[in-house]
């Protein structure tokens, strides 16, 4: 009897322990889908956040060049006053611009009153000035200027810094050797990322819309930029804020054609660099040694044409962040460019592509997008390759390498 009821105390003890360790696997296995379900809400609401709140002028960068009838958008060259030759010029050592150019390129607008010699741009906020005058309204407040809007050849030029710092740029760049200004405009889309050491309430920052995300990581959109400057400034003193930034836009680059029909490079490879770097040989070297397990490479970029004909067995189920659903498809052409080196470069193996749309149609975006299109990848392949541009001083885009590592 005394043995009955010692194995009946032992299995008692190892069914116990048993559900235990049931429970705690199950446990774990909530706080896991938790965890994903919570990552992929934030991913949804952000990215609607971003297209509901996307404006096509955004610009990455203006260059002025003194002397010169151009300045580049982008990259772009684009004429200031189409026929007249007009230029930005320096007048008593401060830096005058032909204001419509600049002020139309951000999507304001410009006009001026002959009668009392007035200018009025409208954007973020309403700017008056009166040519000759050091005095100039903000939204009715008044402000001091150190140099008067001058008239040369029939145009406006008013004064860079007074104009740069009204009108939402960052503080201007001057490189005095080649004569240039470059202006950026970090604030441009109004929406700040902000991490915190605990959870907050941002209600007292007069947000229009706020997105709560894993990591204590807030994102607030505002209705202009003098307000998204402003929480920020507010932001930053927080003892509880450990970073807050703009989301910054990033640029387009060259648009990359695609096409069905491959030039003939004398080899079965479809880009010259394959065997360069002997990517073909340790292709065949880990097909030789067994080591041909499967890997996903997520490709953070434009999307990918998963129709063609060159990527065919190639493809895994991706995201599209610019239309926050499950087709990622690319019209850009980039990243299908990009897809198709890898692919080419693994010939045999079982290397699958994951294509995440983090960059418009015009090959443009955000930090806000990038960085959490890493995080998605980050759970869904072995691989992140993300071949594009930026400013690269996200501290989001940071944070999220460092969930991915």
């Amino acid at each position: 009897m005394k043995r009955i009821n010692l194995v009946a105390r032992k299995f008692i003890l190892f069914l116990l322990s048993t559900i235990m360790v049931l429970m705690l696997i199950n446990i774990n296995i909530i706080i896991v889908l938790a965890d994903e379900f919570e990552h992929d809400r934030f991913f949804n609401e952000a990215s609607r956040l971003v297209a509901d709140n996307w404006d096509d002028g955004f610009i990455g960068s203006i260059v002025f060049t003194i002397g010169s009838p151009y300045m580049l958008v982008d990259g772009v060259p684009v004429e200031i006053d189409p026929g007249t030759g007009t230029t930005p010029a320096v007048v008593d050592g401060r830096t005058l611009l032909p204001i419509r150019a600049l002020v139309e390129e951000i999507g304001g607008s410009v006009s001026f009153e002959p009668t009392h010699q007035r200018v009025i741009i409208y954007d973020d906020q309403m700017l008056e000035l009166q040519i000759g005058s050091t005095i100039m309204s903000v939204d009715g407040e008044l402000e001091y200027i150190d140099v008067a809007p001058i008239i040369i050849n029939g145009r406006t030029m008013l004064p860079l810094r007074a104009i740069a710092d009204n009108l939402g740029f960052d503080e201007p760049k001057w490189d005095s050797v080649t004569q240039q200004v470059t202006l950026t405009r970090s604030f441009q889309t109004r929406r700040l990322i902000v991490r915190t050491s605990f959870s907050m309430d941002f209600n007292q920052f007069n947000a229009t819309d706020i997105i709560q995300g894993p990591d204590n990581i807030t994102v607030l959109q505002f209705s202009t930029i003098h307000e998204t400057y402003e929480a920020y400034g507010q932001l930053s003193v927080l003892d509880a804020v450990i970073w807050v930034e703009p989301d910054t836009y990033i640029p387009p680059f060259e648009e990359v054609m695609v096409s069905a029909d491959f030039p003939s490079l004398g080899s079965f490879h479809r880009s010259w660099g394959v065997e360069r770097i002997g990517a073909d040989r340790y292709a065949e070297f880990l097909r030789n040694n067994g080591r041909d397990q499967r890997v996903v490479v997520a490709v953070l970029d434009t999307g990918v044409n998963s129709g063609h004909s060159f990527l065919q067995g190639r493809m895994v189920d991706g995201w599209c962040f610019i239309t926050y659903t499950s087709n990622p498809y690319d019209i850009q052409g980039h990243g299908t460019h990009v897809a198709g080196t890898i692919v080419d470069s693994t010939p045999g193996l079982n290397i699958q592509i994951a294509p995440v749309k983090v960059l418009n149609n015009r090959g443009s975006g955000t930090d806000l997008n990038i960085g959490n299109g890493i995080r998605w990848a980050a759970t869904r392949s072995d691989v992140i390759n993300m071949s594009l541009g930026g400013f690269g001083r996200s501290r989001f885009m940071y944070d999220s390498i460092q969930y991915a590592n």
